[in-house]
């Protein structure tokens, strides 16, 4: 199998499920990561099919605001706007 599990996908994307309270005792949590998830990526602007300079431009945008301790960790809905 060459796919990726969503466990491997989850720790490329630096993905953390984190408690946002409970309702009726049911544990509530929500998933936010430094890299968008697949289908997020899917979902956007910048997926036309290859990685083009725009996509260039932003990974390396993103990755110098993780360097400097700005970038924060979004939802995947975060992701999609």
């Amino acid at each position: 199998d060459d796919g990726l599990t969503d466990q491997e996908i989850g720790l490329i994307c630096g993905v953390y499920d984190v408690g946002t309270g409970a309702t009726n005792d049911d544990p509530q949590t929500s998933r936010i990561s430094w890299w968008p998830l697949p289908h997020a990526f899917r979902s956007s602007g910048l997926n036309t099919g290859w990685w083009s300079p725009d996509c260039e431009v932003w990974f390396q945008q993103r990755q110098a605001a993780i360097k400097r301790g700005t970038a924060k960790l979004l939802t995947q809905t975060e992701w999609k706007h």
